[in-house]
């Protein structure tokens, strides 16, 4: 026994998964969890939860985050078990609810590689009220830009507790569909999505986002895009890709490039190149975005480039020359281009 209990205090004994509870309930990791109002008009919900870690030496560490901010001095009872000196830790926390509430346990031991958290979303039971597409959790565009071929895969998310148990989308014109959240799109079109929970009578309508097909046409290494784009998206867009915006490094790339929107297709008054400018001081501040090269090479317009704070670069068809202009913009206009106003991109293939 002498010899057993040594053991003990020398080496850590790794305690049990902790366990978070709510109304005696174990919670799952993740989950979202209606709360039943404490008082009669459900005007005022003070909940209290536990949160257990049982079985470990030395004994755990237990602390709480509601809406990830830390709370701190939280009652604890800690009981040693005379036999084994192994520690059992209750933690309780008592939390007011206006509405809803993310709730995390965080439990640290010696025995761990990394402190575990378990958490859970409680809230009362209200109605779906708010309804909205999404991708890769962000919120699309009313207008989003589809390459042909690419998938995008559509989740119907929305507010209310219980969550919402009814999805339906809408493709174009077509009738609604009944189906599950989410959506996989591969095509052009209009498409929207409505949801409700068991606490909603009505359904409630998300945006709609219409994916508009990228119009391209690939020469050799260069595929140039005739979709009208600010430099940052242009640079996103090639990215996914696995290209990037086209670096253009001396005169002979530069005279290829000419040639190839002399006799392509295009119908933009110019075509973002990679290049940005981190400070306006000086041509020695420009750099390939992707490359991180430092130009030496520049084919400026007259009057190029601006000395103002405009800090990305295109290439203007007409005059077959480069300006500057704030990535964030996606025209340009200028009297050579017959009416011509959309700055569109080229995008090259990686080594």
């Amino acid at each position: 026994m002498i010899l057993l209990l040594v053991s003990l205090l020398v080496f850590s004994v790794t305690p049990q998964d902790p366990v978070l509870l709510y109304n005696n309930n174990a919670i799952i990791n993740g989950s979202k969890t209606p709360i039943v109002p404490s008082t009669s008009d459900g005007s005022t919900d003070w909940v209290t939860f536990d949160c257990t870690s049982k079985g470990g030496y030395p004994k755990s560490k237990i602390h709480w985050t509601v809406d990830h901010e830390l709370i701190q001095n939280t009652p604890e009872n800690v009981i040693q078990d005379p036999t084994t000196s192994l520690y059992s830790i209750d933690s309780s926390l008592t939390v007011q609810f206006e509405r809803e509430k993310t709730v995390s346990c965080i439990v640290q031991h010696d025995a761990y590689a990394n402190e575990k958290t378990i958490w859970g979303v409680f809230a009362r039971e209200y109605a779906t009220s708010v309804v909205k597409i999404e991708s890769n959790g962000e919120v699309l565009e009313t207008e989003t830009k589809i390459s042909d071929g690419k998938e995008w895969h559509l989740n119907c998310v929305s507010d209310g507790m219980p969550k919402a148990n009814e999805f339906e989308w809408k493709v174009d014109d077509k009738d609604w569909l009944k189906g599950v959240s989410t959506y996989t799109v591969n095509k052009p079109g209009k498409y929207a999505c409505k949801a409700r929970n068991m606490q909603s009578s009505e359904f409630i309508l998300s945006q709609t986002v219409t994916f508009v097909a990228i119009n391209t046409e690939v020469l050799g290494n260069f595929k140039i895009h005739s979709t009208q784009s600010t430099f940052w998206q242009a640079h996103r867009d090639c990215i996914e890709e696995n290209s990037r915006l086209v670096e253009v490094y001396n005169k002979e790339k530069q005279d290829l490039l000419t040639n190839i929107l002399q006799t392509s297709e295009n119908a933009c008054a110019a075509y973002w190149i990679g290049a940005i400018r981190y400070d306006e001081t000086s041509n020695k501040s420009w750099y390939w975005l992707n490359s991180a090269r430092e130009l030496h090479y520049f084919n400026w317009c007259k009057y190029e480039p601006s000395p103002t704070e405009e800090q990305a670069v295109f290439i203007d068809t007409a005059e077959k020359c480069w300006r500057d202009k704030t990535g964030y913009s996606n025209f340009h206009s200028n009297v050579h281009h017959s009416g011509k106003q959309a700055i569109c991109y080229i995008c090259e293939k990686l080594a």
